[in-house]
């Protein structure tokens, strides 16, 4: 059996050769890795920040129609006029049923509206989802 002579000039170049013909995708490899790295890392930023300011533009076009129904609720003149509220008054009690229609039909035009109630302290009543309430109803024991 011969023996092989690594100090020959051929095998050693041939053994190099191979190194750096086997090297070059491991080193190509880890440079795509890294930038398709960064990218997805990107992209993921851009969309979280999309994201963020649609976010944003949605709470902020909701606080703007908030604000707009507060300031009608807060212009309503039969809102403005109620002083006394007597139960037992028909008159009384149709023009408080239609207040609280009105006042359901215009808070209730947005979704996130959804549990509102609107309370006249003069009158000492709360009108939630269509419906008047005396303050004192919800202290009743049923």
């Amino acid at each position: 059996m011969k023996r092989l002579n690594f100090n020959n000039k051929i095998v050693a170049n041939y053994f190099s050769a191979l190194l750096i013909i086997l090297m070059i995708p491991f080193v190509a490899g880890i440079f795509m890795m890294s930038y398709y790295s960064r990218e997805s890392k990107k992209q993921e930023i851009e969309s979280s920040l999309m994201q963020l300011q649609q976010t944003q533009e949605l709470v902020d076009r909701n606080l703007l129609f908030l604000r707009r129904t507060a300031m009608k609720v807060a212009k309503n003149s039969a809102l403005l006029e109620l002083k006394s509220y007597d139960p037992t008054d028909p008159q009384e009690l149709y023009r408080i049923s239609v207040l609280a229609d009105d006042l359901a039909r215009e808070i209730g035009v947005y979704e996130f509206c959804v549990g509102a109630y609107v309370y006249v302290r003069r009158a000492d009543i709360v009108f939630f989802g269509g419906d008047c309430y005396q303050s004192r109803d919800f202290f009743n024991i049923y």
